[in-house]
Order: structure tokens, then C-alpha cells, then sequence
């Protein structure tokens, strides 16, 4: 509902486009319990084996439903392995984790799958001669870019949230200098990265343009590469180093599982929309999972500093002060992370409403006209091109002249019945 309010028209192409429901939603509900049901399975005291098969078998079912579902268990995965400590290892575990990544990488080799993106050629026009490593570079721009200047509130949670957590973790003095500099890289690189994707979609839309390769390889775009880059290494090593702590292993499960769902959009240049609904949706858990993950850390900071007093002596005022400090800042942090991410759920769902509503009443006049042909009582039928909520008429809807062709079949009518567009 979040992303609905910051995109409307996202709604239309995931939520009344019923193939999309069923791919996206349904889709993504699968692949996450599939992550959540693995990573339950770890460690060498789990009775019930069973569930660790339903899982892999689960998260090929999700795939299956949509094929970012695929790259997403992946990331997960290798995640998983990466802030596992020895002591947690089996070898069913193991071998579980092991099938659930070829089967998945399996999936995105189907050729099916590419073939679409074969015959459209790239997100915006290029000229052909350019070689495959600067057209790669330039897609991934064109996402980034497009996504940081759609998107600023989930993006700005992501770099709140994760820099609550770094702050509250060198507190406790693991790793202070080494997360020190890189959440000071992580957070530079962002703001880099935020202010070169406004400048790059700025001058794209005065120039009334959808992608600019010249613009992407210039100055400008290779800086927002390198930014992105550095984003990435820096966010991957950060989330390593602090899942490995006690408690904090779901930090670096949803971490890995939004950087799976994002690697494909990104690499094919997805400027955003529909393709960006589970990347999304996984990056605003998980800006949630560190940001409420920094508030428990330092509420333990609080209760350990509490309970090493002797019985009957009274904590040091400063220590308490500065203790309690820090708790309140990370609360208040962690409150602005969820405001971000979800504050623009109410008007997402309003969107539905109204616009399913208003549609729909549109629609109630076609339904009467489909109904009055079937009985044989009209011989035409008039579809609006345009209805009152055009964000929830995707193209799959008769917009574009394929599907207009087939609307005599799909409203199932005699054969004398005309459909006109008007």
C-alpha cells in the first residue's frame, strides 16, 4: 500500500491486473516464507526436517510465480552463509541451502525468460553499435537514477536505518574504526548517488527524453556509477560484519534477500514501475529489520548496563543518562525509518478505492451494453478509451491496439457484436 501511494500507477499493473496479483503478490508472499522458513532450519537442535524440504521446495514454487523470486532466494542464501557461524552448520542445512541456490539459478537460465527482453532490445533507445559492457553500464544508471529520484523517501529509510544501527553497534566497540569509515563511505556515496540521479532525471526530463546513454556515460553518469558501486560494497560488507552479531542474523537475511530481487531489475535497466514492486517492498522490510534491530541492540545496551551494578548501588548518572540517550535518538530513528517506508500506506489504499470505484461505475455501462449484446438486443459495443482513473487501467487492459483486437474475444461476444474504442 506504501508503494501504491508513491506510485500510483503501480496499483493498476499489481493489484486489478489479476496475472500480476497472482506473479507479484502471491509470488513474493511465497518467496519470503520460503526465506523465513530456511533460515528458521539452521543450527543443529531443529526437529522438525521436514519443513526445511517444504522450504526449498517452497521457494522454487515462488520462482515459479514470478522470476525475481529466483535471484531474491539466491541472495538470501548466499547471505545466510556468509553471517552463519560454524557451531550452526549441518550437513542436511548445508545441502538445503546448496539445492535451493542452483535451483533457483537454474531458473533464470530458462530461455523463455529472456526472450522478451531480446525482442525488446533495452529500456530506451541507443544506438546499436555500442558495445555490451557500456550498454550494461549505462542500464544500470538509467535504474539507479530513475529509482533514487522516484523513490527518495525508501532510500532515505535505507540510510537512516542502517546508519542507527552501525552507530548503536560501535557503541558497543565491535569493529568501531573499521564501521566507522564504512558507514562514513556508505553514507558520502549515498548522498553522491542521490544528488547525481536528480541531476541526471532533471535534465532527461527538460530534454523530454526517457534514456540518454551520452548522458549516462558522461561525467555525471559514471560518478553516479561509481557511487552506486561504492553503496553497495559498503552495505554488503556493513551488513556482514554487524548480522554476525548475536541476534542480528535477520539483518543480514533480508539484507541479502533485497539485494537478490534488485540485482536483476538493475542489471536489465529497469527505470522503475511494476519491476520494482518486490525489489522495493523487500528493501522497505528490511530498512525496518535494522532500524527496530538498532533499538533492541540498544535497549540491551541499556539492560546490561543496569544489571552489572552491585545489589542496592546506584548506576552512574552519567552513564545512565547517556545510555537512555541513546535509546530515546534510536527510537526516534527507527519511528522516521517506518514513517517512510509506510506512512504512505493510507493514501495507497485510498488510491485503490477511489479508483476502483470511480472505474467502476464507468465500467457498469460496458457491463450493461456486454450483457444487452449477449441477448442479442445491440450490435455494438462502446469501451471508453480513457476512464476516470487511468493509473488502474494498465495496458493489459485494452490500451494498446493488440489487446483491443482481442476484446470481442475476451468479452466472449456473438459474432455480429462491433467493439468500439471511443
Amino acid at each position: 500500500m506504501a508503494l501504491i501511494g508513491i506510485d500510483p500507477h503501480m496499483g493498476g499493473d499489481t493489484i486489478m491486473f489479476i496475472a500480476a496479483n497472482i506473479g507479484y503478490m502471491w509470488g513474493l508472499a511465497l518467496g519470503v516464507a520460503a526465506i523465513l522458513l530456511l533460515w528458521s532450519q539452521r543450527g543443529p537442535n531443529v526437529k522438525h526436517g521436514w519443513v526445511l524440504w517444504a522450504a526449498v521446495l517452497l521457494s522454487f514454487v515462488a520462482s515459479v510465480h514470478h522470476e525475481l523470486n529466483g535471484p531474491g532466494a539466491v541472495g538470501a542464501v548466499v547471505a545466510m552463509a556468509l553471517i552463519t557461524p560454524a557451531g550452526k552448520w549441518t550437513v542436511r542445512w548445508a545441502a538445503a541451502l546448496v539445492v535451493t541456490a542452483v535451483g533457483n539459478i537454474a531458473r533464470m537460465g530458462m530461455p523463455g525468460l529472456w526472450a522478451r527482453s531480446l525482442r525488446l532490445g533495452g529500456p530506451y533507445p541507443y544506438p546499436k553499435s555500442v558495445g555490451e559492457l557500456p550498454k550494461r553500464v549505462s542500464f544500470v544508471i538509467h535504474s539507479v537514477s530513475h529509482w533514487f529520484a522516484g523513490y527518495p523517501a525508501l532510500f532515505f529509510a535505507i540510510m537512516v536505518s542502517v546508519g542507527a544501527m552501525s552507530v548503536v553497534v560501535m557503541k558497543r566497540g565491535y569493529h568501531r574504526r573499521t564501521i566507522g569509515i564504512l558507514l562514513t563511505l556508505f553514507c558520502m556515496a549515498f548522498i553522491g548517488l542521490a544528488a547525481t540521479s536528480m541531476r541526471i532525471v532533471v535534465v532527461l526530463t527538460r530534454r523530454k527524453m526517457s534514456g540518454d546513454i551520452d548522458l549516462y556515460l558522461s561525467a555525471t553518469g559514471l560518478l553516479a556509477g561509481a557511487c552506486f558501486g561504492v553503496v553497495a560494497v559498503t552495505l554488503l560488507v556493513l551488513t556482514v560484519l554487524i548480522a554476525r552479531i548475536p541476534g542480528c542474523g535477520m539483518v543480514g537475511v533480508a539484507t541479502g534477500a533485497a539485494l537478490g530481487y534488485y540485482a536483476l531489475p538493475v542489471f536489465m535497466g529497469s527505470p522503475g514501475g511494476r519491476t520494482s514492486f518486490m525489489s522495493l517492498a523487500v528493501f522497505s522490510t528490511s530498512a525496518l529489520v535494522w532500524a527496530w534491530g538498532a533499538v533492541g541492540l540498544a535497549m540491551d545496551d541499556t539492560t546490561s548496563s543496569d544489571a552489572v551494578s552491585e545489589p542496592g548501588a546506584q548506576p552512574e548518572a552519567g552513564t545512565a543518562g547517556a545510555h537512555g540517550a541513546g535509546l530515546r535518538a534510536t527510537t526516534v530513528l527507527a519511528i522516521v525509518v517506518t514513517a517512510s517506508c509506510l506512512a504512505t500506506g493510507l493514501q495507497g489504499v485510498w488510491d485503490i478505492l477511489q479508483g476502483a470505484t470511480v472505474n467502476g461505475g464507468v465500467w457498469r455501462t460496458v457491463n450493461a451494453q456486454v450483457d444487452s449484446a449477449r441477448r442479442g438486443e445491440r450490435t455494438t459495443v462502446i469501451i471508453p478509451k480513457v476512464l476516470p482513473a487511468p493509473d488502474w487501467l494498465p495496458d493489459y487492459a485494452g490500451a494498446r491496439e493488440s489487446a483491443t483486437a482481442r476484446l470481442h474475444q475476451y468479452l466472449d461476444l456473438p459474432k455480429g457484436v462491433t467493439v468500439v474504442r471511443r
